[in-house]
């Protein structure tokens, strides 16, 4: 019986590329059946590896019979979002910050349509494509605002100018009263978030080489009010990927009450905007290093399956993921592979928008 699941993970090239641990760590993913490898490359402006390394890494990993694909984190996370205790490299001092509707700039994130992080991303974008990746995900810190069920945006100059220029009806308001007076769902919310969606899809269509597909990485409960519209980038980009959003990385978020439920409804709003379970990815990430248990990370998997998933992305910040993990996935494979295969798939036409934060 052929597979029903396709497993992918991610790391920097220099976590393959030494001679002490290479061979166990292509063996580990072996054992769970990694088929596609996705090689962390830059991360807002820092270069994770050369292009020799990266290459390097690319060669050897597809000697070893897997598809090697490439991911960056363009724009910032708002913290140690990838580094943890190792700190975080920051965003580069010419960028524009993300700038909060008080004025105050965001710090590690940039602005989407800075044109300098723009120039650089497509800079890196291009070279990569021309070492021979053909599919390139850009993590979630891809959006405009950090998690939760607020309106949120990028409050810079430009991004005002942008909004009152498609929008002159509002160009009486400043930031803060636009942020005070919009509620869910009326106008003033969607024209802004409908600008913010624009920076978004705008910053794929100036960086994604022609040929290269893209992939966009939600984050959990990602929507149009994070600059993240789906449906609209699919339709901009028909090859689309999508890693859906599910957060619960640490045993203490994935055993609340209430957890289950709050990563389903993510994923099946992100299904349900995708249309298309061949493009979607799950978001299986353990972090802080070693914070979901191995018994959970397979529950997690789990989920993820019965919710419709088959692209399963292992993910772990910058770590690589210890021995214990690769055995229990690789030991709970046949139970995943039987529920994969006996399970139903989901209605992508069922709309699912009540969204449990």
């Amino acid at each position: 019986m052929s597979s029903a699941l396709h497993f992918h993970y991610d790391f920097i090239p220099g976590e393959i590329l030494d001679p002490e641990t290479s061979a166990q760590r292509i063996a580990l993913m072996k054992q769970v059946g990694v088929q596609t490898v996705w090689l962390d490359t830059y991360a807002y402006g820092n270069h994770l590896a050369t292009p020799e390394q990266t290459l390097a890494a690319k060669q050897l990993l597809e000697s070893n019979g897997f598809e090697v694909q490439a991911l960056t984190v363009p724009v910032g996370h708002g913290g140690a979002a990838l580094c943890g205790d190792k700190g975080d490299p920051g965003i580069p001092a010419h960028w524009q910050m993300r700038v909060n509707p008080f004025g105050q700039c965001m710090p590690y994130t940039c602005c989407v349509r800075d044109p300098a992080m723009i120039g650089e991303s497509r800079a890196q974008a291009q070279a990569l494509y021309g070492m021979g990746f053909t599919k390139l995900f850009f993590d979630d810190d891809l959006r405009v605002g950090p998690w939760g069920p607020s309106l949120q945006g990028c409050c810079c100059p430009a991004c005002m100018q942008a909004f009152y220029t498609k929008y002159p009806q509002y160009a009486h308001l400043q930031a803060p009263e636009i942020f005070a007076a919009a509620t869910p769902g009326d106008a003033l919310w969607n024209a802004w978030s409908d600008v913010q969606c624009d920076a978004v899809l705008e910053f794929m269509q100036k960086t994604v080489p022609d040929g290269m597909t893209p992939g966009i990485m939600v984050m959990h409960n990602g929507d149009c009010r994070h600059g993240v519209d789906i449906a609209r980038l699919k339709a901009a980009f028909p090859d689309l990927l999508v890693r859906v959003g599910e957060l619960h990385f640490d045993d203490a978020s994935f055993t609340q009450a209430g957890a289950k439920q709050s990563i389903t409804q993510s994923i099946k709003a992100h299904l349900h905007a995708l249309g298309n379970l061949q493009n979607a990815f799950s978001e299986s990430t353990v972090y802080p290093e070693n914070a979901l248990s191995p018994e959970n990370l397979v529950q997690k998997l789990g989920i993820e399956i019965q919710s419709g998933l088959r692209n399963l992305f292992l993910m772990s910040g910058f770590f690589f993921l210890a021995p214990p993990y690769w055995q229990a996935i690789a030991a709970a494979r046949p139970e995943l592979e039987a529920l994969a295969q006996k399970e139903p798939l989901p209605d992508l036409c069922q709309d699912t928008t009540e969204l449990v934060w």
